[in-house]
């Protein structure tokens, strides 16, 4: 891996590498500034996240997935 990391690039490929990296600065301090959209990036992980969790297999599963959910509820603004 480290061979990798340090192979020779040629000029084009290091201006390509820094403007990758420039434009990821860029738009991560722009989202960083829009409430906007940290809030949908926000939903989208929640939604993702309940999407790939596995569903309960007995009854004190579903108990304390229901009570986490109505707890997350109450505490929201």
């Amino acid at each position: 891996m480290i061979r990798a990391l340090s192979k020779k690039r040629s000029s084009k490929e290091h201006l390509i590498i820094h403007m990758k990296f420039a434009i990821l600065v860029l738009l991560t301090f722009f989202f960083w500034q829009s409430p906007g959209a940290r809030r949908s990036a926000a939903i989208a992980l929640q939604q993702t996240a309940k999407f790939v969790q596995p569903e309960p297999t007995n009854l004190q599963e579903r108990f304390d997935r229901l009570n986490s959910e109505f707890s997350n509820c109450l505490t929201l603004e």
